[in-house]
């Protein structure tokens, strides 16, 4: 062999280590990368057979509501638990408005009181509460037990003993059978 080839055959040969060397590195990382994968892979997977029990487990445990409150028998049950929850709570109720009126004097029929959530049959109607409170812990069970109502509460102001609450209620608009 000419010495020509034989330099040509050794820097090919010192390249072919070097080629191998840097591939038994990166397989190595790759190989490694790729079990901590697969152990992700299983775990992610027995995390979703988990929450799939355990939405079959409530599936099969709760049910449905079947039937909406009608919208006015929604307010009506708030208007009077306004009312009835102050005296336990040594709450004074002053003033109680639709959200459309400032005055509670108004009369107008509850469908131009409501309001369409969009992309649903539920219809909302929000009501304004001002008065006084003896306790602040008071004010804060009187609000609590109006949420065992369908209602959000929107607007809570407090200064000194007095307060400005807003209620949503929902309710499905058709009456009650």
């Amino acid at each position: 062999m000419s010495s020509k080839s034989q330099s040509t055959a050794k820097l090919l040969l010192v390249a072919l280590v070097a080629i191998a060397a840097t591939s038994g590195y990166y397989v190595k990382q790759w190989s490694q990368e790729a079990e901590s994968a697969k152990t992700r892979l299983a775990s992610v997977q027995r995390a979703a057979k988990e929450a799939e029990r355990a939405h079959q487990e409530l599936s099969s445990q709760l049910t449905p509501d079947t039937s909406s409150k009608s919208l006015q028998d929604a307010v009506t049950a708030v208007m009077l638990d306004v009312y009835n929850r102050r005296l336990p709570h040594a709450v004074t109720v002053a003033s109680v408005a639709p959200g459309k009126f400032a005055a509670s004097g108004s009369m107008s029929p509850l469908d131009t009181l409501t309001e369409v959530i969009p992309g649903t049959k539920v219809q909302s109607m929000r009501v304004n509460i001002r008065g006084t409170y003896s306790d602040y812990l008071g004010l804060l069970r009187y609000i609590k037990d109006m949420q065992a109502h369908p209602l959000s509460v929107v607007h809570l102001k407090v200064q000194d003993q007095a307060y400005e609450l807003g209620l949503r209620v929902y309710g499905d608009l058709t009456p009650a059978p």
